[in-house]
């Protein structure tokens, strides 16, 4: 009966998730999408801006700062990791931040069936990553750094950098 009962608050919970995700764009969107995730993320500061499609899973295991601008269709995983996203930091469109890798060592065991390495990400404040940008596990950017539309990140950024491509590489600082 227990185990019945927690799928259902499951089940409900991914439900009303994806209602919130379709609200409208708008002030009445956007402060209903802001309440939502103010109640469900571990740390959620307010003053933010978030996007109809967005969605955050692993809820618990994520903290944003003030001021957050977070666009359309962005997906902000950690289910296995914890993501940590600073003051006034600008997401665009169709990014993805991902704290965790699947392990694939093992060539004799299908990749979906080894598991998950979780990690971490954290993004320093005044951040902005452009659109269909990609964050992976491990990864701090540092402070006032800018990242380009279609970057991979797979290392540390330095505070105040610009970074672009794939792999995400330092061409050029903002001070």
């Amino acid at each position: 009966m227990l185990g019945g009962l927690r799928l259902l608050k499951s089940e409900l919970s991914c439900w009303l998730e994806e209602v919130v995700a379709l609200l409208p764009f708008g002030a009445v969107g956007n402060g209903l999408r802001a309440r939502y995730w103010a109640a469900r993320l571990g740390e959620f500061k307010g003053g933010s801006n978030i996007f109809p499609g967005v969605h955050f899973v692993g809820c618990e295991n994520i903290r944003v700062g003030q001021g957050l601008a977070i666009n359309r269709n962005v997906i902000v995983d950690a289910s296995q990791g914890e993501i940590t996203i600073g003051d006034h930091v600008a997401i665009g469109p169709n990014s993805v931040l991902r704290a965790a890798n699947h392990v694939f060592a093992d060539p004799g065991v299908p990749v979906k069936e080894q598991g998950h390495q979780g990690g971490y990400i954290h993004i320093g404040e005044d951040c902005w990553l452009g659109a269909s940008v990609v964050v992976l596990r491990n990864v701090t950017i540092g402070q006032g750094s800018v990242i380009g539309a279609g970057a991979v990140v797979t290392r540390d950024i330095p505070p105040y950098s610009i970074a672009v491509g794939v792999p995400a590489k330092v061409v050029g600082r903002r001070d």
